[in-house]
C-alpha cells in the first residue's frame, strides 16, 4: 500500500504541473514514453528550444514560509558498503517543476539555483539576517 500511495502522489504531482504548464502560449509538452526510470518526467517544447523537467512534490516548512523539495533522489547500494547516495539533476534537467497540494501552487524552478539535495522558495517574511542575496521567491517562479 505504501508504495502505491508513493506512486500516486508522484503522479498528482505530474498532473498538476502538466495542466499548469499547458496553458501556457505557444508551448507544447513531450511525456517520455515508458516513463518513471528517466532523470526527467517531462520536456517543453517552447517554440523549438527544448527543457527538461523533473517533477517534484513541495511541502510547507519553516512555519509557513517556504516550500521546499528534494533536489536529488536517493538510491541504495547494499554492495560494497556504500548506503544511501544522492543523485542530484545538474546536467539532467533543466527545471525542477515543484506542486505544493496544501496551497495549490505550482513552481518551475531552475536546477541550477537550488542546493544539490534541496531546494526552496520564500513564501513570505523575511530572511532571520534580513539578507535576501540567495533567496528565492516563490511568486517569481509560479506557473
Amino acid at each position: 500500500m505504501g508504495f502505491l500511495a508513493m506512486k500516486s502522489k508522484a503522479e498528482r504531482t505530474e498532473a498538476a504541473i502538466l495542466a499548469r504548464l499547458s496553458g501556457q502560449e505557444g508551448v507544447t509538452i513531450l511525456l517520455p514514453f515508458g516513463g518513471g526510470n528517466g532523470r526527467y518526467d517531462m520536456v517543453i517544447d517552447d517554440n523549438g528550444t527544448f527543457y527538461r523537467v523533473q517533477c517534484k512534490t513541495g511541502r510547507v516548512e519553516r512555519n509557513g514560509t517556504v516550500v521546499a523539495f528534494n533536489a536529488a533522489s536517493s538510491t541504495y547500494h547494499y554492495y560494497g558498503g556504500k548506503g544511501r547516495e544522492w543523485r542530484d539533476y545538474r546536467g539532467q534537467a533543466e527545471y525542477f517543476g515543484v506542486y505544493c497540494s496544501s496551497i495549490n501552487r505550482a513552481f518551475l524552478v531552475p536546477v541550477d539555483i537550488v542546493g544539490k539535495t534541496e531546494g526552496t522558495l520564500r513564501l513570505v517574511g523575511s530572511t532571520k539576517n534580513n539578507q535576501s542575496k540567495n533567496v528565492h521567491w516563490a511568486e517569481n517562479y509560479e506557473i
